[in-house]
């Protein structure tokens, strides 16, 4: 939504008047008109008269005092955005006054962009309020804008909605789901199919698209398991090699045995031409394309599931993860190696000093890695520091907060990974080897 502020100001003791302003009486031709005339360029009878805030939105008027709803958000998702034209018509510079801390009431909203400090007249600038999704309920506020002409302030009412929480699906071996729907205080659905590890029953990735979870493994053959809640679904076993990890990209599912496979809906999958030169361990969508990394630093891109350009081996070691957030793809794995890329073919190598990598999560502006006994965080892929020793294994975050995993525990951290509280734990015998957050709500 666009808001149009009109600030409607009276011309002051010391602005000109349309008696006071010099008239030239010499013959106008017939012709010309008042758009050609220099005293219509210059005069202030170009500016209405001054009565007090106008405001507009989407060409209807809004007054002050009005009510300005952001809209419905899933708790702790991105925030949600207003940005307001303000425009001076007026004769008289518009003046705002007091501090911009001092505008804005509740703790859920914020300015993301300030306007300049005057407004010649004539002139335009842009203010936006930020609202950032919290605990479910509905969170409201004001918005009062000071300045110097009639009509001050501008008051805003508003309001926005913290919806329910993005569900959290969490996947391992013995064929483990776990799944929550308050970000790992509690689950709604925790099952396995047995405590004996690198079975057929394995699952080692799982993806979702915004109508689905698609979780993949196998140990002797290829297994998936599909569902429409992310809580309950089907599973099945086929002929060919395990597959590693899935992501969604541009309508479709993809995954690899060796060679490219995609699919519509996680269930029936389809073989593309080629194949890769190692096996592919982990994968992520991006605003490229589809990454998958894996042995022997086997690194490709793929947009639709059926062909993939060979990025490489930019190093020797085995990499297992690779996240995408913030313009970069970022891949971590044997002996801390991890690399860095905008486009997902020219990499840019460094270490984090750790050991290797059990998980990898982008979030907001930065990337964070455990490798089982520390954490670090980059904010480029390249430069990691230690944030803390902890085993916990971050699986998906976003915002503020991180989620993780230790043992059968699933962790929470509010403090970017300085400090974790034990948020529910699983009975079952197998941790957790994947996570995902659900999109597009």
């Amino acid at each position: 939504m666009t808001i149009f502020l009109l600030f409607a100001c009276r011309a002051g003791e010391e602005s000109a008047t349309a008696s006071d302003s010099p008239v030239d009486e010499s013959p106008v031709d017939s012709e010309e008109t008042a758009a050609d005339s220099p005293a219509a360029d210059s005069s202030v009878d170009s500016f209405p008269p001054c009565t007090g805030l106008r405001v507009e939105v989407g060409g209807s008027s809004l007054a002050s005092g009005s009510t300005l709803d952001f809209g419905e958000s899933p708790s702790l998702s991105s925030a949600l955005q207003q940005q307001l034209r303000l425009q001076n018509p007026c004769a008289d510079r518009l003046r705002f006054l007091g501090h911009p801390d001092s505008w804005l009431t509740g703790s859920a909203y914020s300015l993301a962009e300030l306007p300049p400090v005057y407004l010649e007249p004539g002139e335009e600038a842009t203010i936006t309020l930020d609202y950032a999704p919290g605990a479910p309920g509905v969170d409201s506020g004001t918005f009062s804008l000071p300045h110097d002409q009639p009509e001050a302030p501008f008051v805003l009412a508003l309001q926005a909605t913290s919806g329910a929480p993005l569900r959290l699906v969490l996947v391992g071996d013995g064929g483990h789901i776990f799944s929550s729907a308050d970000y790992g205080l509690t689950a709604d659905h925790d099952s396995y199919d047995t405590v004996q590890a690198h079975t057929a029953a394995l699952i080692r990735g799982v993806c979702a698209s915004p109508d689905a979870w698609v979780a993949v493994g196998g140990n002797a053959e290829r297994a998936w398991w599909a569902s429409a809640d992310g809580q309950s679904g089907d599973s099945g076993t086929e002929a060919g090699s395990p597959l590693a990890d899935c992501a969604w990209f541009d309508g479709r599912f993809i995954a690899s045995d060796g060679a490219p496979l995609w699919s519509a809906d996680g269930r029936s999958w389809s073989r593309g031409s080629g194949s890769l030169p190692g096996h592919l361990r982990a994968m992520v969508a991006g605003d490229q394309g589809v990454v998958g990394v894996g042995d022997a630093g086997t690194i490709a891109l793929t947009t639709d599931g059926e062909s993939w350009l060979w990025s490489g081996q930019p190093q020797s070691g085995s990499l297992s993860r690779v996240v995408y957030g913030n313009g970069r793809y970022v891949a971590a794995g044997a002996n801390g190696l991890t690399l860095a890329s905008a486009d997902g073919q020219s990499w840019v190598a460094s270490t984090t000093g750790g050991s290797g990598v059990q998980g990898l999560i982008a979030v907001g502006d930065a990337y964070f890695l455990g490798d089982g006994r520390s954490l670090y965080r980059s904010e480029d892929g390249v430069s990691w520091d230690t944030v803390n020793a902890t085993g916990v294994a971050p699986m998906a975050g976003l915002n503020g907060l991180l989620l993780g995993v230790y043992g059968l525990g699933i962790y929470r951290s509010e403090d970017e990974g300085f400090s974790w509280e034990l948020g529910v734990e699983s009975p079952a015998g197998l941790g957790f080897l994947d996570g995902v957050l659900e999109v597009g709500r």
